[in-house]
């Protein structure tokens, strides 16, 4: 359904392309109005197109308040409150548990093996 993180979102994009749309218009009746073809009042037109750009700005900055207010707070309490589940019921920020038949052990065989070959203690990198 609709909640105000995903309207204010919509509106946040909506707003940012019309504002920079309208900024560009609002450029063309100043700087090149002969431009733009049957426009019978140039300075009323670019009047229109600035206040259609600051309207698109309200816009904007009223749903990044939208989005600001309907964010998820960050702090670590809320974070690590909420565990974060696999599908089989692990936990994503844990180590991989044996307990799983289908999981082979996978640090088990990591500290087996940590002796460096002759070669290699003895310095001959070749």
């Amino acid at each position: 359904m609709l909640d105000q993180r995903s309207v204010s979102y919509c509106c946040f994009l909506y707003s940012l392309v019309g504002s920079i749309f309208m900024g560009w218009v609002s450029i063309m009746f100043t700087f090149q109005p002969f431009f733009i073809n049957k426009v019978e009042n140039v300075d009323r037109s670019r009047d229109n197109a600035y206040g259609a750009c600051v309207m698109f700005l309200v816009a904007f900055f009223l749903s990044m308040i939208g989005l600001i207010s309907s964010s998820p707070d960050n702090d670590a309490a809320t974070i690590n409150s909420a565990p974060r589940r696999h599908y089989d019921g692990g936990d994503y920020g844990g180590i991989p548990a044996d307990n799983h038949a289908h999981t082979p052990g996978v640090l088990q065989d990591y500290a087996e093996n940590l002796e460096l070959p002759p070669s290699v203690q003895d310095g001959i990198y070749s």
